[in-house]
This record gives structure tokens, C-alpha cells and sequence, in this order.
């Protein structure tokens, strides 16, 4: 009887323990996991208002240590997270200056448990759902994001932070390349006199043959001007409209229209034919007429009777905007941005004429020694260069920016086209160059 006592005592004392074991593992993950969904530093009706919030964690002073907490307060989870969860891509300085904070606590108050490694997790996922963030944050990004921003803000704080009271901001300076211009003279333009055309005769084209000054329009219509007095003595049309206007040495008038090319004894057309390219500049030499395409690396040459004779194509590796030709007896010259190339008839480079002397892509003409004048865009400027080398500067002092788009040497005057005025001046031709 004692036996049977002793066995029914056992298996209540077993099943006991078995209940009050599985009472344990029911209840106890069921309060670890309300702490970490909740911890005491929160509530579930103010955690919103406390992460999102930029006035609940000030940021501090750069340079600061950070000030102790008074009393009993706790010091929660909180301000490591704010970078995190508030600052989007498009964050303003004050966010920036909070990160710093922030940055400056992680250092000094590092997370002790790995309970609360979980919660700062559960945390940020939290606050990424509630700023709707649509991009996926990973630790690495974070991590990138706050050292960035941290970067930034303490460079901007070493510029413009510790500048004495009162001083003023140093101004910006543009990086200007040293181009050595200033070690050679410069002369002021003496002007002569202005042809003013109406915008809509915008001039398209500049020439002197046969003692006479002729200036093509874009409407199909030549003026002729006796180039001393400045007085029009003929006008012709060829009513055509032109992107440019060349003048043959017999008084002949040729045109540019896009991908056509025509030749006109006075006004009546003799010669039309189809350029392989659309053009956008063209020269005459004698009997051959070269024109420049809108790609910047390929010339046509026609003759008299515009066949078509050949093409030259030319290395233009740098893609330069090139706008004007000039042909001598041996060479090329195409008037570039970063310089003007002298090529063979061949197409091969032989010289990058005023490289990092300014930018070009303008009129060029030659004096009666041969020396290129060119002109430089954006300023009343010309640059004159003999055998490749800057000599002169000569420079009107009148205007402060213009576009100067054409040039033209004519016994001791230069004429110049004002793009944006519409305008011919003509100018003196400084005189120890002329002898």
C-alpha cells in the first residue's frame, strides 16, 4: 500500500512540473518579445511623433562636447536612430548638422546588449516604413549615408565655420589657364566707320574684289560700298536666300543653301549642284571653291563649273566646333574652338595655331604679309600670329563682350561684322604692321 502511495505521489509531482515548464515557455518569449516590440523608452501612440520629429533631438554645437543628462533620464535609442529614419536624399543643412550629433553620441555611448541591437533593428525598419521610404536600406548604405553626410558637414564647418566675426566671404575666382598673352603688345582698334543693316538683312558673308567692298546678306541680296568713302554703290539679288556668301575674284556670286551650292554672273544663276554634306562656310582660291561641313572634319572643293573635285577629310579628335576657312596657295585654315588647324590639301594636321591662346571658331583673314588675324570669341579682340606665333593684340576698348563673327584685311582698314548688332565696322589697321 506504501508502494502504490509513494508512485501516485510521483506522477503528480511529475505532471506538475510538467505543466508549471510548459506555463514557463509559453509565457516567458511572449514578454521578451513585448519588450523588445515596446520598450520602456516608448509608447505605441507617441513612437511616431518621437522618431519623425526634428525638434525633439536639437543638434548640437560643432565642436561641443556633448552636455550630460540631468537627473534619472535615461538615455535611450533614440538619437542613434533619427539619421537614419529622417534624413532623406534631399536633406537640408540643419539634418546634416543632427547627423554630426548623432555621429558623436555612437562614439561615446556604444550599445552594450544585444537586446538592444535588436531593437535599434526593429526600430529602423519601423521608421523606414513610416518615412515611406522606397528604396531598400541596408546597413552598408546607412553606414555610407551618415559618413558622408558627416564629411560634408565638417568640411563646410572648417570653410566657412570658423571665419572671424564680421570678415568677409572670399570671393570665387574662375580657374583661368595661364596663356601667356600678356607678353605681347597690345593696340587699341581705331575705328573708321559702321554699316548698320537691318536685322532682317543679316549679314552672311564679307568681301573685297575688284577695289570694292561687298557685303552679302542672308535674304540673297549683295551692297557693294566704295571702301574709302563707305558709300553704297550697287546692290544686287539673287533672289535666293544664303546661309553664306562668297565672292569670286570676277565679281561672281556664289551661295550656300543648306546642301546646295549655286554660282551667279550678277544675278542671274549659271552653275547649281548638290554639296555631299550640308555646309556651313566656304572660301575661294582662284578657280576652286572650298566648303566647310557641319560635321567640322570634311571639306569639298568644287570648280568653276561646281563639279565636284574632291574632299578632304581631317582629323578632329577633340569634336571642336569649326565655323570659318581660309585657303592660301599650300595650305588650309579652319577656325576652331580650341585652336585654328593649318592643314596640307592633303587633310593632315601640320600646326593647332593659338592653342590655349583663347577660343576661336570665328572670321580669320591674312594682311598682305601673310600673318593670320583672328578673332576671338566674345570680346572686341583680334590676335595676329606669324609663322604660328602670337605677335599682336589689338582690341577695341569700346564694348566689353560682343561676337564678333567675321574679319576682313583690306589695305591698312580691317572690317568687322558685329553678329549681334548687325553692324560692319571698319577699322585702322595699326601702321608698323602695314610697312
Amino acid at each position: 500500500m506504501g508502494t502504490v502511495s509513494a508512485v501516485v505521489v510521483v506522477c503528480v509531482l511529475l505532471i506538475s512540473a510538467a505543466i508549471t515548464l510548459i506555463l514557463i515557455l509559453v509565457t516567458v518569449p511572449s514578454e521578451l518579445d513585448q519588450s523588445i516590440e515596446l520598450p520602456s523608452t516608448f509608447s505605441q501612440t507617441n513612437r511616431a511623433f518621437e522618431i519623425h520629429s526634428p525638434t525633439h533631438h536639437p543638434p548640437a554645437p560643432v565642436g561641443n562636447k556633448q552636455t550630460p543628462l540631468a537627473g534619472n533620464q535615461s538615455i535611450g535609442l533614440l538619437p542613434p536612430i533619427l539619421p537614419v529614419t529622417i534624413i532623406p536624399v534631399s536633406s537640408s543643412s540643419g539634418s546634416t548638422a543632427s547627423t554630426h550629433k548623432v555621429s558623436s553620441n555612437k562614439s561615446e555611448t556604444p550599445v552594450a546588449t544585444n537586446q538592444d541591437s535588436r531593437t535599434a533593428s526593429r526600430l529602423i525598419a519601423t521608421s523606414a516604413v513610416a518615412a515611406e521610404d522606397i528604396r531598400t536600406t541596408t546597413p552598408q548604405s546607412v553606414l555610407e549615408t551618415v559618413s558622408t553626410r558627416k564629411r560634408d558637414f565638417l568640411s563646410l564647418t572648417l570653410r566657412y565655420g570658423n571665419r572671424p566675426h564680421g570678415s568677409r566671404q572670399p570671393e570665387l575666382k574662375s580657374k583661368v589657364r595661364k596663356t601667356g598673352i600678356t607678353e605681347v603688345e597690345t593696340n587699341k582698334l581705331e575705328p573708321e566707320r559702321k554699316i548698320k543693316l537691318p536685322p532682317d538683312h543679316r549679314i552672311v558673308g564679307i568681301a573685297f574684289e575688284q577695289q570694292l567692298l561687298h557685303v552679302g546678306t542672308a535674304d540673297g541680296k549683295v551692297r557693294i560700298y566704295n571702301s574709302t568713302s563707305g558709300e553704297q554703290v550697287e546692290e544686287r539679288s539673287v533672289d535666293e536666300k544664303a546661309d553664306r556668301i562668297a565672292i569670286t575674284q570676277n565679281g561672281q556670286i556664289i551661295t550656300i543653301n543648306a546642301q546646295q551650292i549655286s554660282l551667279f554672273d550678277s544675278t542671274k544663276r549659271r552653275f547649281q549642284a548638290q554639296i555631299p554634306f550640308r555646309g556651313k562656310a566656304i572660301a575661294v582660291n582662284g578657280s576652286e571653291y572650298y566648303v566647310l561641313s557641319k560635321s567640322n572634319d570634311v571639306i569639298a572643293v568644287f570648280n568653276e563649273q561646281l563639279q565636284l573635285s574632291y574632299q578632304i577629310h581631317f582629323v578632329n579628335d577633340v569634336h571642336d566646333t569649326c565655323n570659318f576657312i581660309l585657303v592660301s596657295q599650300q595650305f588650309l585654315y579652319v577656325s576652331c574652338q580650341g585652336a585654328i588647324l593649318k592643314l596640307s590639301k592633303g587633310g593632315q594636321i601640320e600646326e593647332r595655331i593659338g592653342k590655349d591662346k583663347g577660343t576661336f571658331s570665328l572670321g580669320i583673314t591674312f594682311d598682305e604679309h601673310l600673318r593670320l588675324i583672328a578673332v576671338v570669341r566674345g570680346q572686341p579682340l583680334l590676335r595676329i600670329f606669324q609663322d604660328g606665333k602670337l605677335i599682336r593684340n589689338i582690341a577695341w576698348t569700346e564694348k566689353s563682350s560682343v561676337i564678333w563673327s567675321e574679319v576682313l584685311y583690306e589695305g591698312a582698314r580691317l572690317h568687322v561684322v558685329d553678329y549681334l548688332a548687325n553692324t560692319l565696322n571698319t577699322f585702322h589697321y595699326p601702321s608698323d604692321l602695314i610697312e
